[in-house]
């Protein structure tokens, strides 16, 4: 039955969806009622999630009340001690790239540089573990930053970047864009920071803690073209991980946007160099989990020793396609693998039917790490899945199932000990107002 669930669940993902997209601006209030169903325990549901959005300004709210059948509200929902802020999804103030930027809540798909580094970290990956953070950038004529710091309230993930275009005055087309930029990312927590002591198996309490993981990089990219009908340029990263090793990125970006509402769509093609003990995007999608993860039994592994064990991993290879059909249907997707390195394919798709259909909405987002023969779609603790589908009987009600495979942190003592997959159903109940 999962699997059959799992292909249906997966044709939207391959076809229709939602994903790491901008949040777009106006004011709607969405609430309902609902089942949850948890690793087989059910709750009752009772969810709000109102957007407002007013000049540059742009508030979401996320407030989910499971209650078991005992009547007692699902103590995860509400066992630390700011999870009373974690019901604000985001506070937004302009958009990416724009001359101000600063967004707190969950960061869905942070991003340093052109990638290298960091691309798409989500610090949302486990709603029982979701983060406050913080993006704050801001862009000048000729000079600009950008920061990001992963929880607002420890000492987590901290990046950044400095950029320059040093002929931004003088007037020559196309090399007036020419932009230079340094950046780095650190992890000060101590899951960041586990390796090996010695040759003994890495677990909870024997381990070697190392100096927290910092890379640092430099960049520069050049448009080739830019018109109204399309947008092309090409960019070039080099990446060092300090006391670890470096590498490299030669890509190309392009947006095709001159066909207007119709048909849009923007595309981005990356080769990539890289030494011992380097992985690019070493902060991406899953860092959150494999930060430092269980093995199995006792036996755990950190996303730095895998860094440390990295010997050869060859050249690799990064693309993503995102499109805009009539201005409502979105669909995505990207890969990214190291050729030498065994199972290093990590796989994204994402779909949104929009309002092309009046009356049913159906979205997906699809995340895969570690990618085998024969294993592109599966659930397991590899995997990543959102999926919705759904009736608009009248504009202001949809009758909906959510499906969600994710993970869940297990605590010991109050400590986060290790994390285990869990899947989330959700028959409900939304209205729907706009205004």
């Amino acid at each position: 039955m999962r699997k059959l669930c799992f292909a249906f669940l997966t044709f939207f993902a391959a076809t229709s969806a939602i994903a790491q997209l901008p949040d777009v601006p106006g004011n709607n209030m969405t609430g309902g009622l609902g089942m949850t169903v948890i690793d087989g325990k059910s709750y009752f549901l009772i969810n709000t999630a109102p957007e407002f959005s007013f000049s540059d300004w742009g508030v979401g709210l996320d407030l989910n009340l499971r209650i078991d059948t005992d009547g007692k509200i699902r103590k995860e929902d509400f066992d630390q001690g700011y999870d009373i802020l974690r019901l604000i999804r985001y506070v937004r103030y302009g958009q990416k790239r724009a001359p101000l930027y600063v967004r707190v809540g969950a960061l869905d798909a942070a991003r340093i540089g052109h990638g290298l580094l960091m691309y798409n970290y989500s610090n949302v990956i486990s709603y029982d573990n979701r983060k406050v953070g913080l993006e704050f950038d801001m862009k000048f004529d000729s000079w600009g930053f950008e920061t990001m710091t992963s929880n607002f309230f420890g000492a987590e993930l901290f990046g950044g970047r400095f950029f320059y275009l040093p002929l931004s005055e003088s007037g020559i087309p196309l090399f007036k864009s020419l932009e230079f930029g340094t950046s780095f990312v650190t992890d000060l927590s101590e899951d960041g920071r586990k390796l090996q002591n010695g040759s003994a198996p890495l677990t909870i309490k024997n381990f070697d803690k190392s100096n927290p993981v910092t890379a640092a990089g430099v960049d520069v990219g050049l448009p080739i073209l830019d018109n109204s009908f399309l947008d092309l340029g090409i960019y070039s990263e080099f990446g060092k991980i300090l006391g670890y090793g470096q590498g490299a990125s030669f890509g190309v970006e392009s947006n095709l946007k001159g066909l207007g509402s119709l048909f849009s769509v923007s595309a981005k093609f990356e080769h990539r160099i890289n030494g011992d003990q380097f992985l690019p995007n070493y902060f991406g999608p899953f860092y959150e989990i494999e930060r430092f993860s269980q093995v199995k039994d006792s036996v755990y592994t950190s996303k730095l020793q895998m860094l440390k064990d990295v010997k050869s991993p060859g050249n690799g290879l990064y693309g993503s396609l995102q499109a805009t059909i009539l201005g409502t249907v979105k669909i995505l997707g990207s890969y990214e693998e190291l050729y030498k390195l065994k199972n290093s394919g990590m796989l994204h798709l994402g779909t949104d039917m929009g309002d092309i259909i009046p009356f049913a909405i159906a979205r997906a987002d699809y995340y895969r790490r570690g990618i085998k023969a024969g294993e592109l779609f599966k659930l397991d603790e590899k995997s990543i899945l959102t999926a919705e589908a759904g009736y608009r009987p009248y504009q202001y009600l949809i009758i909906s199932m959510f499906y969600q495979w994710t993970f869940v942190p297990v605590k010991s003592g109050g400590d986060i000990v290790r994390y285990e997959t869990v899947y989330k159903v959700e028959p409900k109940i939304s209205f729907v107002f706009r205004f």
